[in-house]
């Protein structure tokens, strides 16, 4: 949206993207040689989901012909899910396991961005002074969550990893500029 009321004009939009998409695969293996009579086969499902969000607010006041503020604030949300379910089966000479494997990862992000600005218009001829300052917040978050689980041996299996790594940045700046403008 753009709206203009009096000295003060205003700005934003949102949008919003997904992405989705699922596969399902099987997989046969026969060995030979000194393995022989051993086979595995796998059937794995794969899934992938991915969603972001953005939004901007903003608005320009024109106090007079000589001096303007401007402020604008944008975010940014995004998720990403990947997971992999893959069953599978080992024959090993007539000896036959299941074994179940399991992988999840889910990323997100979220940002914030804030900027203000200050024009002084110092002559006809577009020369200005711009004071500005702006804040940037984000905050990231990778997992992996992975897990391995057979009862058809002794002893059963069951093993689970788990990782986790964040981080959070923030970030200010400002400035103070001047634009000279020598001729029309």
């Amino acid at each position: 949206f753009n709206a203009r009321i009096n000295k003060l004009n205003l700005y934003g939009n949102l949008s919003f993207n997904s992405v989705g998409w699922r596969e399902n695969d099987s997989d046969g293996t026969e060995y030979r040689g000194e393995n022989k009579g051993v086979n595995i086969y796998t059937s794995p499902t794969y899934k992938s989901t991915s969603s972001e969000w953005f939004c901007r607010l903003g608005g320009i006041y024109n106090i007079d012909d000589k001096h303007t503020l401007g402020l604008d604030i944008d975010g940014t949300t995004w998720r990403y899910k990947e997971s992999t379910n893959t069953p599978s089966e080992l024959d090993n000479k007539g000896v036959h396991s299941n074994y179940l494997s399991n992988y999840y990862s889910p990323d997100s992000l979220s940002q914030i961005n804030v900027a203000f600005n200050f024009i002084r218009k110092v002559s006809e001829k577009g020369s200005s002074l711009i004071i500005d300052a702006a804040y940037l917040y984000s905050k990231e978050k990778y997992s992996e969550d992975n897990y391995l689980h057979s009862t058809d041996v002794t002893p059963a299996i069951e093993l689970k990893t788990f990782d986790l790594s964040q981080n959070t940045n923030r970030m200010a700046t400002g400035g103070l500029k001047y634009k000279w403008v020598v001729t029309d």
